[in-house]
């Protein structure tokens, strides 16, 4: 799967490519999957402070560099927002807890209820499934 380059992510959403965005962009970048701002404090711990990451995320979300997928009381969970990760459904376990990306399927839902509710303007749907997984069943 290709990555997005976390300089140009920056460049492009016109925010300044610091030495700590790109550090916390790439770690995100690299991820490849969800991620709680925990797990970055953590692979972060000792190259940044606490703040700095938080500061740093919310500016990530506002710009639409990153999106909140799942929450879960004061857990919130956040994906990569670019080309090579379009918007889709996630399911989580009920059992494990374990987050799994599904295949796209917003848009179809999107058409099917614009057609039924034209008199709204659809911008986002987020779509969350859960259950058991094949694990856990």
């Amino acid at each position: 799967m290709s990555k997005c380059n976390a300089e140009t992510l920056l460049k492009e959403h016109k925010l300044k490519a610091t030495r700590q965005r790109i550090l916390v962009l790439d770690k995100i970048i690299n991820t490849g999957r969800v991620f709680t701002i925990q797990d970055i404090e953590h692979d972060l711990d000792a190259h940044m402070d606490q703040a700095t990451i938080y500061r740093i995320m919310t500016q990530l979300k506002k710009k639409g560099i990153v999106r909140e997928v799942l929450s879960e009381g004061e857990i919130r969970r956040f994906e990569i927002s670019c080309i090579h990760n379009p918007v889709h459904a996630h399911f989580q376990c009920v059992k494990c807890k374990r987050i799994i990306c599904l295949d796209r399927i917003e848009d179809q839902i999107t058409k099917s209820l614009s057609r039924k509710y034209s008199e709204y303007q659809i911008d986002e749907i987020s779509l969350n499934i859960s259950g058991i997984c094949d694990k856990c069943k």
